[in-house]
């Protein structure tokens, strides 16, 4: 398994985590101060964030792109002097 995916299924795992705990304690903490949202909602979101975004951009399928689309982010065709890409 690579690094990359290591750190994918990491994630992932790691924001199920927070929603079993999210799911069991409620998504609205009490505190002091009063009513606020679990501290774990953040977490949750941005472990499924970077999981999602990472298995899209680095193992996602390459669809073709309909014609007169602009390739996704990143993946702009190389243009060299004279030659189309």
């Amino acid at each position: 398994m690579t690094r990359a995916l290591s750190l994918k299924l990491v994630a992932a795992d790691r924001a199920a985590t927070c929603a079993e705990h999210i799911r069991a304690e409620g998504e609205v903490v009490n505190t002091r101060s009063g009513p606020r949202e679990h501290p774990l909602l953040k977490t949750e979101l941005a472990n499924r964030a970077f999981a999602v975004s990472t298995l899209h951009r680095d193992d996602g399928p390459d669809y073709p792109q309909p014609a007169g689309s602009l390739p996704p982010k990143g993946k702009a065709p190389m243009l060299v002097a004279g030659k189309k890409a």
